[in-house]
């Protein structure tokens, strides 16, 4: 298995939303980068990349389920 950011691997967001949506789903989500993030991926206490890296690939990750799930409401 290959640990991937978010929107790149095998999950069909805006499907996932829908079926969410579907089942009334209004709880809360959580989004954890398991990909190599710099070590923010493996809770380690410093970072192997420059911090700006690691924040940017968090921010995408975010903006990536936004948009997916934009049209249903959850977000």
């Amino acid at each position: 298995m290959k640990y991937t950011p978010l929107g790149e691997g095998n999950v069909n967001l805006p499907l996932l939303a829908q079926v969410l949506k579907e089942i009334g789903f209004a709880g809360p989500t959580e989004i954890q980068a398991e990909y190599p993030n710099g070590g923010a991926d493996s809770a380690q206490d410093k970072l192997t990349l420059p911090r700006e890296v690691v924040l940017g690939a968090m921010k995408r990750d975010l903006e990536t389920l936004k948009k997916a799930w934009a049209n249903t409401g959850l977000v």
